[in-house]
């Protein structure tokens, strides 16, 4: 495929992504007059199993039709602007016939209870709800940090396939304690042994140690993830380390998700911190965030605990990704002093 014919599927895949989970719909105002509108309810976190099934499958789909000369031919002094205009017509009709009628055959034979986007996600996420159990978190959290790793928020992933356990869990122990009873256990509150210190990963430590680092490197992302990651926001740590496709602190970013759910699963077991009991979704400082949803000052104290067990997690594998951040930092060096001479 020439540049032209990927930037064609480029936008081709977009087309289809929002013709099957953004139809239109019609609304009707306070003042009687309807109108038609986008639903734009799947176009982030619930619809990125479907955008990435549509960005795949597109593109193969426009490179069959372009492999096989399924083009409009046209006389060479044609523009080359508008050769390739009529040069995308064939593979772009045959992604939209495929992508749209799909979605409305699966609109028809549903009673339009599902979409084809609906689908694919329900297809893809469902399998996650039946990991709900101490030992199926696990397998969620390897998911939430492989998630991560290649670059897909893990959040969005994970959370929204386990989102109505999660909040109904939040909801049982809400009325729970409305009425004085005691609070029960689900094994969806584990899910926040990965974003107790400083977001996806607990990220916070390794900020921290990256302020004193030797690498010009880390120092710089450290200096500007500390604040973001002391409101548990982490994403200049995971792209700006990076985290991301660097298999030496994907290590420890899943490793300590995972000790730090077991401990919390034990400190649950022992009554040693509070069971949550009020949903917060959104961001909080580290502490404030675990106090708020179980109104337990035994919760903060637990978070910062966890904090030298987390460090000393890191530490080992941030000591060989710094001596490579040297290394390439030296040899970038060398080579500037010699071009300069």
């Amino acid at each position: 495929m020439g540049v032209n014919a990927q930037i064609q599927s480029g936008f081709t895949s977009i087309v289809c992504f929002f013709l099957i989970c953004s139809p239109l719909v019609s609304a009707t105002s306070s003042n009687g007059i309807t109108i038609r509108a986008i639903n734009v309810s799947a176009l982030g976190a619930n619809g990125i199993f479907c955008a990435i099934l549509i960005g795949l499958l597109s593109v193969r789909i426009s490179k069959f039709a372009i492999d096989h000369n399924w083009i409009i031919r046209m006389p060479d002094v044609v523009p080359e602007g508008i050769l390739n205009s009529f040069n995308s017509i064939i593979p772009s009709g045959l992604n939209i016939l495929l992508w749209y009628g799909l979605s409305l055959i699966i609109f028809r034979f549903t009673n339009g209870a599902m979409t084809l986007g609906t689908l694919i996600t329900t297809i893809i996420a469902t399998p996650l709800t039946y990991f709900v159990s101490p030992l199926g978190m696990v397998v969620i959290m390897l998911l939430f940090s492989l998630s991560w790793f290649f670059g897909i928020h893990g959040g969005s992933i994970v959370f929204t396939a386990i989102m109505p356990i999660y909040i109904a869990a939040y909801a049982t122990n809400a009325e729970l304690a409305a009425a004085g009873k005691p609070l029960v256990f689900n094994a969806v509150f584990l899910y926040g042994g990965a974003t107790l210190l400083g977001g996806s990963g607990n990220t916070f430590p390794l900020c921290v140690m990256g302020l004193r680092s030797k690498s010009e490197q880390i120092r710089a992302v450290a200096k500007a993830s500390f604040v973001p990651g002391l409101f548990n926001i982490n994403e200049p740590v995971i792209f700006g380390f990076p985290i991301m496709y660097n298999p030496v602190l994907l290590i420890p970013f899943a490793l300590n998700s995972l000790i730090v759910m077991a401990l919390m699963f034990m400190a649950w077991q022992f009554q040693w911190i509070g069971l949550p009991k009020v949903l917060i979704m959104t961001t909080l400082p580290i502490g404030i965030q675990q106090f708020m949803s179980t109104l337990d000052w035994k919760n903060i104290v637990f978070c910062f605990l966890m904090f030298p067990l987390v460090y000393a997690i890191y530490y080992p594998f941030f000591k060989i990704y710094e001596k490579q951040c040297l290394e390439k930092e030296e040899a970038e060096a060398a080579a500037l002093a010699e071009e300069r001479q």
